[in-house]
């Protein structure tokens, strides 16, 4: 399997994330067909503005899961995150992401598509 994009490095990086990252009690396990790096300029822009008016701007940033349907990953990739105009029952209104590839593969969060981002997400300030 050969990288969609990005360098080799980058796509073995993610396979091996996803795939170390499942817990078996979510009864998943996956088959890595394809991954697609997208990079929007003006949102790294706006998520660079966001960590400089963290508490702490040093602060540290994670790669987290976030499963969403195909209409989703369009939405996400070219305006960002919005928050839904309904919240969780279980957990309150805003975006969630999970550590475990296997949590946001659910079929409830993906909707069908099978897919996944791997968002770079700053911790420590709630909006």
């Amino acid at each position: 399997m050969k990288p969609e994009s990005g360098t080799a490095a980058e796509y073995y990086d993610v396979e091996d994330r996803v795939k170390k990252y499942i817990q078996p009690g979510h009864q998943w396990y996956p088959t890595v067909t394809k991954i697609e790096k997208v990079t929007n300029h003006q949102l790294k822009i706006k998520w660079l503005q966001a960590k400089k008016e963290m508490f702490d701007p040093d602060g540290r940033s994670e790669l987290k899961f976030h499963g969403t349907g195909d209409e989703g990953v369009k939405g996400i990739t070219e305006s960002g995150f919005r928050l839904p105009k309904t919240g969780n029952p279980m957990y309150g209104f805003g975006i969630y992401f999970a550590s475990d590839s296997s949590k946001s593969a659910q079929s409830m969060y993906t909707k069908g598509s099978n897919k996944l981002l791997l968002c770079d997400v700053l911790l420590g300030k709630s909006y």
